[in-house]
């Protein structure tokens, strides 16, 4: 696991949406996709992240007739941990137990190029 680095098996297409975007159109996605969160986007840069749980917890706060009035930042995770695509694997795995992050945007020279998750990391460890 050492030699393997966080690019070699990090998703190189993930799912992103604009901070603008309302959580219905987020769930749908989500829905669509088969995923579990999306990456909040201006352009290459990241602002935000949001996943199931958010929208769940904002069905329970809120109403499911507000879900198309509530925009994705409202709601989002702001404090992102990203991570290097250089990074091996384990420290990978490090860095997920230390901050209870699941997903890690992966960012190389301040842009978004792809999303490591717990899934891709147990797929991986599967496979080989």
């Amino acid at each position: 696991m050492k030699n393997i680095r966080v690019g070699d098996i990090m998703t190189h297409d993930p799912i992103t949406t604009s901070p603008e975007a309302n959580l219905l159109d987020c769930a749908k996605q989500m829905v669509k996709k088969n995923i579990g969160s999306l990456v909040l986007t201006d352009g290459k840069k990241i602002t935000g992240l949001i996943t199931q749980e958010d929208i769940l917890w904002a069905l329970v706060k809120k109403s499911a007739k507000d879900l198309d009035k509530i925009k994705a930042k409202d709601i989002s995770t702001k404090k992102v941990y990203t991570i290097a695509p250089e990074t091996s694997i384990e420290d990978a795995m490090k860095k997920m137990q230390t901050t209870k992050f699941e997903r890690l945007p992966v960012v190389s020279n301040g842009d978004f190029v792809g999303l490591l998750t717990m899934k891709d990391i147990i797929n991986f460890k599967i496979i080989n």
